[in-house]
């Protein structure tokens, strides 16, 4: 996939769910607030399987040394009292929801590696993406300037957030791997569905316009 540009609107938030050696579940997320700056969010309780649950967490007091992954961090020292996480009760697997990738497959092994947790979890970190877990409206438009646009709409804690990816021929729908552009919608709460999907979909826009191939 050739993605030229990505962008997330302050809240979007990339959620996580970890299981514990015996068996416990919490869930935790990491949140875009712009301009680099991201805040670590974590469930107040425990809850019974891997599924994702909405509107679940307090945001904890952020990591102002670094990015992202310092926040990830965060989020399981503080995790690590509600979970009675031990020697002998690790975190053994992450879930990665689907949503905005902030982090990575990868980028979580790497920090699941760091000295402040690497004693909290399991040294082969299993790390589980769960896709098509929320339905999602997606609709394609075009021809815009020879270019096609697929959009779709996101749940989260604040409301919808339109996705867009920009393509040269008509795709089969949002996920086609052919996409030129990905974006995110400049509205990071729209009341609705639809309003989210047209909010990316004027995003998408402005930048096939700004991007036309020059004249030949």
């Amino acid at each position: 996939m050739n993605s030229t540009n990505f962008t997330y609107a302050p809240g979007e938030t990339q959620a996580f769910t970890f299981e514990t050696e015996l068996g416990e579940f919490i869930q935790g997320g990491v949140q875009f607030n712009g301009d680099f700056f991201y805040s670590p969010l974590l469930m107040r309780d425990l809850k019974k399987s891997k599924d994702y649950i909405g509107g679940f967490v307090v945001t904890l007091a952020a990591n102002g040394a670094g990015g992202a992954n310092l926040q990830f961090v965060e989020i399981i020292k503080k995790a690590k009292g509600k979970l009675n996480l031990s020697a002998e009760n690790k975190i053994k697997a992450v879930y990665i929801h689907e949503g905005p990738t902030i982090l990575d497959a990868q980028n979580i092994l790497q920090t699941s590696k760091m000295e402040d947790i690497s004693d909290l979890v399991v040294s082969d970190l299993k790390i589980v993406l769960l896709q098509d877990e929320v339905a999602s409206k997606e609709r394609i438009t075009g021809p815009v300037e020879g270019r096609y646009i697929a959009a779709r709409a996101r749940q989260h804690q604040f409301g919808w957030f339109g996705e867009a990816r920009v393509f040269s021929s008509k795709p089969s729908g949002f996920m086609d791997d052919s996409s030129i552009c990905k974006l995110g919608g400049d509205l990071g709460n729209a009341a609705t569905e639809l309003d989210a999907i047209e909010n990316a979909e004027r995003v998408a826009r402005d930048w096939i316009h700004k991007n036309k191939p020059p004249a030949r």
